[in-house]
């Protein structure tokens, strides 16, 4: 649900119409209201799987990168690496 509200808040409204909602806690209210509590986990599905694939690299991405500080003896294998 936090993800449906920040695109939906982000998202700009129709021309003319001002903004969609007044804060955070009215996005929650009016999209429970409006749509259903199941439209407040609308896209989870593809979230999940985005979510999953970018975490795969952030972590593929550190584990070389300090796999090649350790072995160039640039660092050491402590807080700061």
């Amino acid at each position: 649900p936090p993800d449906v509200v920040k695109v939906r808040v982000q998202a700009p409204a129709r021309a003319g119409s001002g903004r969609r909602y007044q804060s955070t806690v009215d996005a929650y209210k009016t999209i429970a209201r409006e749509e259903g509590f199941r439209g407040l986990w609308k896209g989870t599905s593809p979230n999940v799987a985005r979510n999953a694939i970018v975490n795969c690299a952030e972590l593929v991405t550190y584990d070389l990168i300090k796999d090649a500080l350790l072995k160039a003896n640039l660092m050491t294998d402590d807080l700061p690496c």
